[in-house]
């Protein structure tokens, strides 16, 4: 993808079924996805407050890089809180790949 608003314009029409998809295709090919630190296979995936059929992005700031951050999905344990970052181009290449 080229140009950062095309990268915003995508990262939009991402929604929590797409994003569900997602990790269910990654606990498919891995038998499972476990939290790295209590070992619990429950994750929370965080809607949007603004409008619940999305999930949230959060940004990870970049301190050498002017306005520059990595747009991320943040998944939480529901047993003991860790969090897990899905990178947003990823999810983006997967819905994109889905639609051939």
């Amino acid at each position: 993808m080229s140009g950062d608003s095309t990268i915003a314009r995508a990262a939009k029409e991402i929604t929590l079924s797409d994003l569900e998809d997602y990790v269910n295709n990654i606990v498919l090919k891995k038998n499972g996805m476990r939290c790295y630190v209590c070992g619990c296979d429950n994750w929370e995936l965080g809607p949007d407050p603004g409008d619940n059929t999305k999930p949230v992005i959060v940004t990870a700031l970049m301190p050498f890089v002017p306005n520059g951050g990595i747009w991320s999905f943040p998944l939480v344990c529901e047993n003991c809180g860790n969090m897990l970052f899905i990178n947003v181009n990823k999810l983006i290449k997967f819905k994109a790949s889905k639609k051939k």
